[in-house]
């Protein structure tokens, strides 16, 4: 299981990066940081029944700058459920965000992985949740914390 975990959390750190900064900022490079992991806290996406909108709430915690409460909802899109819509653009304080869902595993083993990028200080950070720790709308409990990146561009 860690090494699934592992492996979900490589995977959409390469795949997520492609999403994570608009496509007129050519990058060169990702520089992992050495600065405090930045904690993602009381995590919770609930979803209506029908999963035609999910609504996202926690706070981000990069330790280093201020704690910024972060709320978004994403829609359903064509056949594609609220649960595994992709968010493009979205804004939390200073931070931009995106979102998107990966079903390498199989469906009900899925992940959603979060961008969060900080244009101004150039950092971006890649939060991963699996299918499992987002279902039934409750905070993912222990809070995670993810590592920060310099992207040079």
């Amino acid at each position: 299981m860690q090494f699934q975990k592992l492996a979900m959390q490589l995977g959409a750190l390469f795949a997520a990066f492609t999403q994570a900064l608009p496509v007129d900022q050519p990058i060169d490079v990702l520089t992992l940081l050495d600065v405090p992991k930045w904690t993602i806290e009381d995590l919770r996406r609930e979803c209506n029944s029908a999963d035609t909108v999910c609504s996202w709430d926690f706070i981000i915690n990069p330790h280093l700058f201020p704690k910024v409460p972060c709320h978004f909802e994403t829609d359903s899109r064509s056949s594609v459920p609220a649960s595994r819509a992709p968010l493009h653009g979205g804004k939390c304080g200073p931070y931009s965000l995106y979102t998107g869902w990966s079903g390498q595993f199989g469906i009900g083993h899925g992940y959603t992985t979060l961008s969060i990028v900080d244009h101004v200080n150039k950092i971006v950070v890649y939060p991963a949740y699996t299918d499992e720790e987002l279902a039934g709308g409750q905070p993912v409990k222990p809070d995670l914390s993810f590592p920060a990146y310099e992207f040079h561009g």
